[in-house]
């Protein structure tokens, strides 16, 4: 029943899109100048690889480990650490190292589209609204 519930609503959602979105920015006017700095792309472009590779080796760190737990549960004698082979426990520092790579992605997105595009650095008070980067 929640499932047909929610199967509704995307239908609903998605058929009358145009007409929500006219009544939500009503008020607003239509002469909006968007801009999108390359640096703003970078950063999400960071961010979303930083959480795809947290989602990617977040479950599978997890799998391994509560398998080491259940098997070492079973044996009295042996840690977790213990039970794992030496390929479980590579694979388990592979996952931590991308694990801690994708936190500095996602952590860290503005200073490294900064670096990227090599913006230079600001005095305090200062924002990159205005900027351009300093290309070769």
């Amino acid at each position: 029943m929640v499932v047909i519930a929610f199967e509704l609503m995307a239908l609903i959602l998605w058929f009358f899109s145009n007409r929500i979105a006219g009544v939500l920015l009503s008020g607003f006017s239509k002469d909006v100048e968007i801009r999108i700095r390359p640096s703003d792309l970078v950063v999400v472009g960071c961010v979303l690889m930083g959480l795809w590779w947290l989602k990617d080796a977040t479950l599978p760190l997890l799998s391994l480990w509560l398998r080491s737990i259940f098997l070492s549960s079973t044996t009295t004698d042996q840690s977790t650490l213990e039970m794992m082979s030496t390929s479980i426990r590579i694979n388990c520092g592979l996952y931590l190292l991308q694990i801690t790579v994708a936190l500095i992605l996602i952590y860290r997105s503005r200073r490294i589209a900064n670096w990227l595009l090599q913006y230079p650095a600001l005095s305090s008070g200062e924002t990159y609204e205005d900027k351009e980067p300093a290309g070769p």
